[in-house]
């Protein structure tokens, strides 16, 4: 009843769950807290009939989790981490403070700079989960 690739582990898999079947795909992780993600859809039933339907389900979920994690652009990595915002320069803790906030704000995920000094694990790129609080 669940669905196996040829290679490793499976991606989703067809559960009882009450009076029907729940369909689970993994979806990956999200990106900011770390924590796996999953899609889930509940089909009624148990018969034949819901077992095609949670099939069917499956194969939506899993070609929904590809189409996600495929590019829909063609702009390199490098032309994305340069444009956009102009580099920036603060002076003092408070001044980074300050600036990361800011940039969170907007939505950044990934803040590269010099952090050899505040974070010296973090490296040049400072990655918010491993951020200390």
């Amino acid at each position: 009843m669940t669905a196996a690739r040829s290679e490793g582990r499976s991606r989703g898999r067809i559960e009882p769950h009450g009076k029907g079947l729940r369909v689970v795909v993994y979806a990956g992780t999200a990106p900011v807290t770390g924590r796996r993600s999953y899609l889930r859809e509940k089909i009624d039933g148990t018969d034949k009939a819901a077992c095609k339907r949670a099939e069917k389900t499956l194969n939506k979920l899993l070609t929904q989790v590809d189409q996600q994690r495929a590019t829909t652009s063609s702009v390199s990595l490098s032309h994305t981490l340069t444009s956009g915002r102009p580099p920036v320069v603060v002076d003092g803790p408070d001044g980074v403070r300050r600036k990361i906030r800011e940039l969170v704000r907007a939505g950044a995920e990934v803040i590269r700079g010099a952090f050899d000094r505040a974070w010296p694990s973090a490296g040049p790129n400072l990655s918010l989960r491993s951020a200390p609080r």
